[in-house]
């Protein structure tokens, strides 16, 4: 039956997992397909039914998931599964026919994902606090029109500089200021901002767009807005890239990372679901925005903080603590004490800790420098420039696919000459963008790409931008002028810069010395702005430039050949 194709290829998956668990063996014996005759004799005697009731777990993360204080979901399955056996046997004698029964997928399934959510729930918290803190930039980016018709830069500029600014001195003063007080910061500065667009864009509905300096007024207002968000997203990206990847690791960057990777195109489809297809105006998005995003993200980075606030890595233990507590791959906390056998995952987290207090990780750069609440602006600054490795890599592949987004495909269709047919090209290359993007960002827990691949990376996203403006002003248009290479090669662009993102930031956790990890994280994350910033410039030129070849008109600066 296809239940029974389903239950196979899940435990296929999931088989090395149960069996190294000598309590899910049990468990895993008792699911089609599998047995073991030896183990299913012992079960088979046990006859006496079990209460099947939700174990209790509250407080996994600040109390530890201890594995004597709390109950497997699938342990009492398997306590169960005798009792199963015989209700079933019964059933038949009394004539109940097999499709009354549900399979047992349907049964376990909801336990099985309960479980899930539980031993994962940091990374979950860090996954919606990666998408709920970036998609405001990407809903300001998609309403940059609804902003200004002919002053789309402008939008772009206000929604990147405040940011830069926040990444370029954060790591003189980051460390001085709570995660918890960031965040606040962040959660004030995304509800301000979108109660400062929606009152001044509905207040230009009322008053018109020529209403002279009303309009100027206006628009200010509005772009006041935008760079709150540009501060908001930059101080929450920079922060929670600390957190997760110094305090907890790099799978609980990967989450993170992952939830960035799907801000893009949750932000387009919520501007998309508002405006096409509801038809409310950038007032009402935005006032409902205050509610939907803000005050969501406010509890979202509480409450993460507030659970992962014992599962640093990076904590000395004392000799006197009773217990050290690691941080597992799915970012929840574990108590080892607790643990019969630590798997080697744990073990490997574990020697990360005593490593910190013995300092001699061979991998480490500038292990022996002093810790940075003493450090001086000048010990600061020459830490920042030692992390040149990772920020040229992940300024280059920023300025060159928004300088693809912002300067070469918007001057790109099929004809090129249709302003709708343009339109289209540019929506669908950036949502393929996105899409190729949230694949990559998420690849964190397969594999991580060594320094070269890191360098080579960008290099491949350079050829992206040639190719993009080598075929973009061909007269007459190259054979490989159709969507099938054009937007196959948005993707790939796509790709790369989430794979440069991501594997980036991991190569700094490998990299770095745990005490700086935290001040490294946060410190390269401003080379993303520096790169957007300078796409936004390069990509008004090379508009204006391509414009010029096609004879279009629109473009707002001159081209300089």
């Amino acid at each position: 039956s296809v239940w029974h194709l389903l239950w196979m290829t899940t435990m296929m998956i999931t088989a090395p997992r149960l069996r190294n668990n000598k309590n899910n063996y049990n468990v895993f014996l008792e699911l089609p397909g599998f047995s073991d005759s030896k183990s299913s004799t012992l079960s088979s005697n046990n006859t006496n039914p079990v209460k099947h009731t939700a174990p209790d777990i509250t407080g996994l993360s600040q109390q530890g998931s201890s594995r004597e204080g709390m109950t497997d979901p699938s342990i009492i399955v398997a306590s169960n599964s005798s009792h199963h056996h015989h209700n079933s046997s019964n059933n038949q004698h009394s004539g109940s026919s097999p499709s009354q029964r549900q399979p047992r997928f349907v049964q376990d399934f909801p336990w099985r994902l309960w479980y899930f959510c539980q031993e994962h729930q940091i990374g979950l918290l860090l996954f919606c606090i990666g998408v709920w803190n970036n998609a405001p930039y990407v809903i300001m980016l998609a309403s940059a029109k609804d902003v200004s018709e002919g002053g789309v830069a402008l939008v772009y500029i206000a929604n990147i500089l405040p940011g830069l600014f926040v990444k370029a001195s954060g790591s003189y003063w980051f460390d001085k200021v709570s995660y918890a007080h960031r965040l606040y910061a962040a959660a004030v500065c995304m509800g301000l901002a979108f109660t400062l667009v929606s009152f001044f864009s509905s207040h230009r509905q009322h008053d018109g767009i020529t209403a002279g300096g009303v309009h100027w007024v206006t628009l200010a207002g509005e772009l006041c807005g935008i760079a709150l968000i540009s501060a908001q997203c930059s101080l929450g990206e920079a922060s929670m890239l600390a957190w997760a990847g110094g305090k907890i690791g790099d799978h609980a960057l990967t989450w993170f990372a992952s939830g960035t990777g799907l801000a893009g195109p949750i932000g387009f489809l919520y501007h998309f679901v508002c405006v096409e297809i509801v038809g409310w105006s950038l007032s009402t998005t935005c006032a409902l925005a205050v509610f939907l995003w803000a005050a969501v993200y406010w509890v979202l980075t509480q409450t993460c903080l507030r659970k992962g606030e014992t599962c640093s890595v990076n904590v000395v233990p004392t000799m006197d603590e009773p217990s050290i507590r690691i941080a597992n791959d799915g970012g929840s906390c574990v108590d080892t004490q607790m643990i019969p056998d630590v798997t080697p995952e744990s073990e490997v987290t574990l020697n990360e800790a005593h490593q910190l207090i013995q300092n001699d990780d061979d991998n480490a750069l500038d292990v022996g420098s002093p810790p940075l609440l003493h450090a001086s602006v000048l010990e600061r600054l020459k830490l920042t420039l030692s992390l040149w490795p990772y920020m040229i890599p992940l300024f280059t592949v920023y300025a060159a696919e928004y300088a693809c987004q912002g300067g070469a495909w918007t001057a790109m269709g099929f004809p090129v000459e249709s302003v709708s047919a343009r339109k289209a090209f540019y929506t669908r290359a950036n949502w393929l963008y996105q899409i190729g993007v949230f694949f990559s960002r998420s690849s964190g827990t397969l594999f991580m790409i060594s320094r070269f691949m890191l360098w080579v990376l960008p290099s491949l996203q350079v050829l992206n931008l040639v190719f993009f403006y080598w075929t973009a002003q061909m007269l007459p248009a190259p054979f490989w002028y159709n969507p099938v290479v054009t937007y196959g090669t948005a993707f790939w662009t796509g790709l790369l810069g989430g794979a440069v993102y991501v594997h980036g930031y991991r190569r700094v956790i490998a990299d770095i010395a745990p005490v700086h990890r935290e001040f490294a994280l946060s410190t390269v994350s401003l080379a993303e702005s520096l790169g957007v910033l300078c796409a936004d410039v390069l990509g008004l030129f090379l508009q204006a430039c391509l414009y010029q070849v096609h004879h279009l008109e629109g473009a707002v600066v001159q081209c300089p050949v």
